[in-house]
C-alpha cells in the first residue's frame, strides 16, 4: 500500500486559480474595449464631432443620429439628414452609403468599393461679389483661412497615395444654382454612375453614365474616361432633348432673340485626348435638330421654322503652341421657314448648307486659313416685301475654296464658285424673270492687304427664258424685253486702293438668242432677233467700250407712230413749224461712254415694218434689209474713217442702197457717201406730202441718186431725182394757190412741162451749205428744167394758152382687171384683160401703166355679211354653253311640250346686232376693205411680173381706194 504526498497533488491551489482568472479577465476586458473602440465608439464619436462642428457655426443639424460606421462590414451609412440655418430651408441628403476596403491601405491605396448617394437637395447661390452660399450658408463658413501652399519636397522615395472607386451611384438628387442677375440652373439627376476609376491603374478606362434634366431639358451621357493616364482620354455619347429658348435664357440670361418657342434636340459622340505635351484633340460627330421654332422680337420681327438640322463631323486639335485646327464636314438645313420684320417678308420651303472637306487653322500668331467645298441649296424662296419675288431653286457651289488671313491682316481667297438659279421672278412696276441661269467661275482670286484689294475672276454665264417688263408711268410707255438664251464667257479684274477710285476691266464674248423688245405693247416699237453675237468685247471703269464685232442675225422690227407721238395726245401730231429760233445751232451732247467698234452688221436678213396711224389715210411700209455693215467706229479717233454700206428693198420692189465713209466724231464732220433709191412708189407717202406741200400724191414713182461729200463740215454734191408717172390732187384752193406761188406757176403746168414723153421728170439738185445747215437749191433746179422745156417745145406767145390746155388734163382709161368679190383672186375676164395688157406692153417697151386697186359696194356687202355671221355664231355658241352649264329651271322639271325631253334647256334666243354693234361691224369691214384694195394692186402687179415676165418698173401703183357707193365690180383699174 502506497501513501500519497499531499504536496505532489496535480490539483492547483486557490491562489493560482485566482491569478489565471485575473489574467483572463484583463484580456477579455482589453478585447472588449478594443471592440468597443473600433466598432462602437466611432459612430457616436463622429456624430458628436459633426454636430458640434455644425452647431459651432450656427447651423441646425438634423438626422445625424442615423450615422452608422460599421468597420466590421467596412461600411458607413447616414441619412436622411438636413443642415441649414434656423428658419431657412436646409440642405438635404436622403441617404449616403459608403463601402471601403482596408486591406489596400497597406499598398498605399484608398479604395472605395461602393458609394451610393440618394436624394441630395441643395441650393447654391452666387452673390454680386462672386461669394458662394449653400442654402443661404456662406461657403466660407466651411473653408479654412488662406494658408501658404505646402513646401515642395525632393524626397523621391515617398510613394504617392492612390485612390479609386469601384462603383459610384447618385440617385434622385437636385442641385439649384442661382446668381445675383437672376440666372438659374436646376440640375435634376435621376442617375449618375461611375465604375472602375482607379488612379493606380491609369490605363484602365472607367465607365460613367448620367441621366437627368437641366432646367427641364433632358440630358443623357454615357462613356468612358482615363483621367489618370499620361494621355487622358474621354469618350462620350450625349443627348440633350427638350431644349427650349426660355430654358436656355433661364441659365444664360436674355439672348436678345425676343419671345420664342420651339424644341431642340442635340445628339453628339465625342472623343477627347489630352497628350502629355499639352496637345488636345477632340472629335465630334452629331447633330442638333429643331422643330416648330418661333421667335418674335419687337424690333427685329418674327421667325418661324418648322424644322431644322445641324450636323457635323469634325476633329478639333489644339497644339502645344496654341495653334487650333478643325477638319471634317458640316451641314445645316431648314424646312418651311418664314420671316417677317424690318420691312422684309420672306418664305422659304427648303434650304441646306454643306461644308465638305473643311480644314480650318488658327495659328498662335493670329493667322487663319480655311479650305473646303461649300454648297448652298435653296428651294421655294419667296420674298413678299419690300418687293414680290420668287425663286424655285438657287444653288451656290465651289468644289474648292480657300481663305487665308495672315498675321499682318493680308487676305487671300481662292475659289471656283458656281451660282445657278431656276424659275426666278421679281414683280412690281419693273418686273423681271428667268427660267434658268448659271454663272460658273473657273477661278476667283482675291488679294487684300494694306495697299488695297485686288480681285480677278474668269468664267462663263448661260441661261434661258429671261424677261424684263417696265410698266407705263406718266409719259414713259411700257417697255418689255425678252432673251431666249444667253451664253457668255468673261474675264474681269478689279482693284481698290485707299484714296484712289476703283479700277476695273472686263473682257469676253457673248451670244444672245431669241432677243425681243417692245415699247408700248408693240404699238410704238417691236423688235426681235434670232441671235446677237458680241465678239472680243471689253469695258473698263472709264466706260470705254470696245468690241471686235457685233452681229445681229434675222432682225425683225415693227415701228409705230406711238414711238414719237406724245402719250395721250389727241388728234394729229403737231405741225412742223420750221427750225427753232435761237442764237445758233445747238451742239449735240457728247456720248457718256467711249466706243470702239470694229464691225457692226445685220446678217441672215432683216425686216423692218413701219406703220403710222396718226395720218389719214394710215401709212405702212416694209423694208427688207439685205445688207448693213458699219466698220471702224471709234469715238477715240475723231479723224478715223467709218465705212457704211446698206442695201435694202422697200415694199418688195423699191431698191435702196448707200455706201461710203464718214468721220462722225470729228469736230467738223467729213464724209463721202453715195446713195440710190430706185422705184419708190409715192402714193404711200401721200399724207406727208399733203402736210409738207399741200397736195395728195395719187401715184408716181421716184428714183433718186445722190453723191455728196463734206470736208471740214462744208457740203458739196448733187442729187439726181427721177419721178415717173406723177399724179396728184391739190388740197383746198388756198393751199394750191400757195404752192403755185412758191414755184411761179400752177403746179399742174410745171409737172406737165417737166414730164417727157414717157411721163418722167428728171431733176439735178445741187447740194451745198454745211452739215449743220444743208442747202438744196430746188428753185433753181425746177426753174432751169421748166425754162428749158418751154423753150424747146413752145414759142413764148403760145405759153398762156398751152398752160390752160395742160391744166385741163386728160388720159386713157383701160377696162379694169376684175376680181372675185371679197378676195384677191382675179376672175377669168380679168386674166383675159391681163393677157391683152401684156401684149400692149410688149409692143410698147417704154409704156408705163398705172394700177389702182379698188374695193366696192359688192365687197362691202359680202364682207359685212360674213363678219355678222361670224359674230352671230360666236354669240350663239356662248349662249348655248351658258345654257348647258346653268341649273335646270322649273319649266324643265317634267316632260316638255312638243316632245322635248325632261330637263333639256330651251334653245337660246336668236341674235341680231343692234345699232351700235352694226356700226362696229361696219367700221371693221371698212378697215379690212381698205387694206384689201392695196392687196389687189399687189396681186395684179405680181400676176404680170411673175406669170408674164413684165418688168416691175413699168407697173406703177396708184393710191388704193375703198368706195362703198361704187356699184362697179371689184377691180384694179389700169390707166396711162
Amino acid at each position: 500500500m502506497t501513501v500519497e504526498d499531499p504536496s505532489s497533488s496535480s490539483t492547483p491551489g486557490p491562489p493560482r486559480r485566482r491569478r489565471v482568472l485575473w489574467i483572463g479577465g484583463v484580456t477579455v476586458a482589453v478585447l472588449a474595449l478594443l471592440v468597443i473602440g473600433l466598432f462602437v465608439v466611432p459612430g457616436p464619436l463622429v456624430r458628436h464631432l459633426a454636430v458640434d462642428y455644425l452647431e459651432a457655426r450656427g447651423l441646425d443639424a438634423q438626422g445625424f443620429e442615423t450615422l452608422d460606421i460599421d468597420l466590421w462590414n467596412r461600411e458607413v451609412t447616414i441619412g436622411p439628414v438636413a443642415v441649414g440655418l434656423t428658419g431657412a430651408p436646409p440642405a438635404r441628403l436622403e441617404r449616403l452609403q459608403l463601402r471601403f476596403r482596408l486591406s489596400d491601405v497597406l499598398d498605399g491605396r484608398i479604395r472605395f468599393e461602393a458609394i451610393v448617394i440618394r436624394g441630395i437637395d441643395v441650393r447654391v447661390t452666387r452673390a454680386a461679389d462672386s461669394a458662394l452660399s449653400v442654402n443661404q450658408v456662406p461657403l466660407s463658413t466651411f473653408l479654412p483661412a488662406d494658408a501658404p501652399p505646402p513646401e515642395p519636397t525632393d524626397d523621391a522615395a515617398d510613394e504617392p497615395w492612390h485612390a479609386g472607386i469601384d462603383t459610384f451611384e447618385l440617385r434622385q438628387s437636385r442641385v439649384l444654382f442661382e446668381d445675383a442677375e437672376g440666372r438659374s440652373v436646376a440640375m435634376e439627376i435621376d442617375g449618375l454612375d461611375l465604375a472602375g476609376f482607379h488612379s493606380w491603374a491609369p490605363d484602365q478606362a472607367g465607365d460613367f453614365a448620367l441621366t437627368g434634366r437641366v432646367n427641364a431639358m433632358e440630358v443623357r451621357l454615357r462613356g468612358q474616361a482615363r483621367p489618370f493616364a499620361d494621355r487622358i482620354t474621354v469618350t462620350i455619347d450625349e443627348q440633350v432633348a427638350e431644349i427650349r429658348l426660355d430654358r436656355i435664357e433661364k441659365a444664360a440670361g436674355p439672348l436678345g432673340l425676343g419671345e420664342g418657342d420651339g424644341v431642340l434636340t442635340a445628339r453628339f459622340q465625342r472623343h477627347v485626348e489630352v497628350f502629355p505635351d499639352g496637345r488636345i484633340t477632340m472629335s465630334t460627330d452629331g447633330s442638333v435638330e429643331a422643330e416648330d421654332v418661333r421667335l418674335v422680337h419687337p424690333d427685329a420681327g418674327s421667325l418661324h421654322l418648322d424644322a431644322g438640322l445641324i450636323a457635323l463631323k469634325v476633329m478639333l486639335t489644339v497644339a502645344a503652341d496654341d495653334t487650333v485646327s478643325v477638319t471634317g464636314e458640316l451641314q445645316a438645313g431648314v424646312l418651311r421657314t418664314r420671316f417677317d420684320g424690318g420691312g422684309v417678308g420672306v418664305r422659304l420651303q427648303d434650304a441646306s448648307v454643306r461644308l465638305n472637306d473643311v480644314s480650318l487653322t488658327i495659328s498662335g500668331d493670329g493667322g487663319l486659313r480655311f479650305a473646303g467645298a461649300p454648297w448652298l441649296g435653296v428651294k421655294g424662296l419667296a420674298l413678299e416685301k419690300p418687293v414680290a419675288a420668287t425663286v424655285a431653286s438657287l444653288r451656290v457651289h465651289s468644289p474648292a475654296a480657300s481663305v487665308a488671313v495672315g498675321p499682318d491682316g493680308r487676305l487671300a481667297v481662292e475659289a471656283a464658285p458656281t451660282v445657278s438659279v431656276r424659275e426666278a421672278r421679281v414683280d412690281g412696276p419693273a418686273a423681271a424673270s428667268v427660267e434658268e441661269a448659271a454663272v460658273a467661275l473657273e477661278s476667283l482670286n482675291v488679294q487684300g492687304g494694306g495697299d488695297g484689294l485686288r480681285i480677278a475672276a474668269a468664267g462663263s454665264a448661260d441661261g434661258t427664258g429671261f424677261a424684263v417688263e417696265v410698266a407705263e408711268a406718266g409719259t414713259t410707255p411700257a417697255i418689255a424685253a425678252t432673251l431666249g438664251a444667253l451664253a457668255a464667257r468673261l474675264e474681269a479684274t478689279a482693284q481698290v486702293a485707299d484714296g484712289a477710285p476703283p479700277q476695273w476691266r472686263t473682257k469676253g464674248e457673248a451670244r444672245l438668242g431669241q432677243v425681243g423688245a417692245t415699247v408700248a405693247a408693240g404699238e410704238a416699237l417691236s423688235v426681235t432677233a434670232e441671235a446677237v453675237r458680241l465678239e472680243e468685247i471689253e469695258a473698263d471703269q472709264d466706260l470705254a467700250l470696245a468690241a471686235r464685232q457685233v452681229v445681229i442675225e434675222t432682225l425683225e422690227a415693227e415701228i409705230g407712230d406711238r414711238l414719237w407721238a406724245a402719250p395721250d395726245a389727241g388728234g394729229e401730231p403737231p405741225q412742223d413749224t420750221g427750225p427753232a429760233t435761237g442764237d445758233g445751232p445747238t451742239e449735240p451732247a457728247g456720248l457718256p461712254f467711249a466706243l470702239d467698234l470694229g464691225r457692226f452688221a445685220l446678217e441672215k436678213g432683216a425686216v423692218v415694218r413701219f406703220a403710222d396711224a396718226s395720218v389719214s389715210p394710215p401709212v405702212s411700209a416694209t423694208a427688207r434689209i439685205d445688207a448693213l455693215e458699219v466698220a471702224d467706229l471709234d469715238t477715240g479717233t475723231p479723224d478715223g474713217r467709218t465705212t457704211v454700206n446698206l442695201a435694202a428693198t422697200v415694199n418688195e420692189f423699191t431698191k435702196v442702197a448707200t455706201g461710203g465713209w464718214v468721220r462722225p466724231f470729228a469736230e467738223a464732220p467729213s464724209f463721202d457717201l453715195t446713195g440710190r433709191i430706185e422705184g419708190l412708189e409715192l402714193h404711200p407717202v401721200s399724207p406727208y406730202a399733203a402736210r409738207a406741200v399741200g397736195m395728195y400724191l395719187d401715184s408716181g414713182r421716184l428714183t433718186a441718186e445722190a453723191a455728196a461729200k463734206a470736208e471740214q463740215g462744208a457740203l458739196a454734191g448733187e442729187l439726181d431725182v427721177d419721178v415717173l408717172g406723177l399724179e396728184f390732187k391739190p388740197l383746198p384752193p388756198e393751199d394750191a394757190a400757195r404752192l403755185s406761188d412758191t414755184v411761179g406757176m400752177p403746179v399742174e403746168t410745171v409737172v406737165g412741162l417737166l414730164e417727157d414723153g414717157e411721163g418722167r421728170i428728171a431733176l439735178t439738185i445741187p447740194i451745198a451749205g454745211t452739215v449743220a445747215e444743208p442747202e438744196f437749191n430746188l428753185d433753181d433746179a425746177i426753174g432751169q428744167a421748166v425754162g428749158g422745156a418751154l423753150a424747146m417745145l413752145f414759142p413764148p406767145a403760145a405759153l398762156v394758152s398751152l398752160v390752160g390746155e395742160v391744166a385741163s388734163g386728160g388720159g386713157v382709161t383701160f377696162k379694169p382687171l376684175t376680181f372675185r368679190a371679197n378676195g384677191t383672186a382675179v376672175t377669168v375676164e380679168g386674166r383675159s384683160l391681163a393677157d391683152n395688157l401684156v401684149h400692149l406692153l410688149e409692143e410698147r417697151p417704154r409704156l408705163v401703166v398705172k394700177m389702182c386697186g379698188r374695193t366696192t359696194a359688192e365687197d362691202h356687202a359680202i364682207r359685212l355679211s360674213r363678219l355678222t355671221a361670224q359674230r352671230r355664231a360666236e354669240v350663239m355658241a356662248a349662249r348655248q354653253a351658258e345654257a348647258a352649264a346653268g341649273p335646270p329651271g322649273p319649266e324643265t322639271a317634267g316632260p316638255a311640250e312638243g316632245g322635248r325631253d325632261a330637263g333639256m334647256a330651251p334653245p337660246p334666243a336668236p341674235w341680231e346686232p343692234n345699232a351700235e354693234e352694226r356700226a362696229a361691224l361696219d367700221d371693221q369691214a371698212r378697215r379690212e376693205l381698205a387694206e384689201l384694195a392695196g392687196a389687189r394692186t399687189i396681186a395684179a402687179k405680181r400676176l404680170l411680173v411673175e406669170r408674164h415676165g413684165i418688168d416691175a418698173g413699168r407697173l406703177a401703183e396708184c393710191r388704193p381706194v375703198f368706195d362703198a357707193e361704187d356699184q362697179g365690180p371689184p377691180r384694179v383699174e389700169v390707166r396711162l
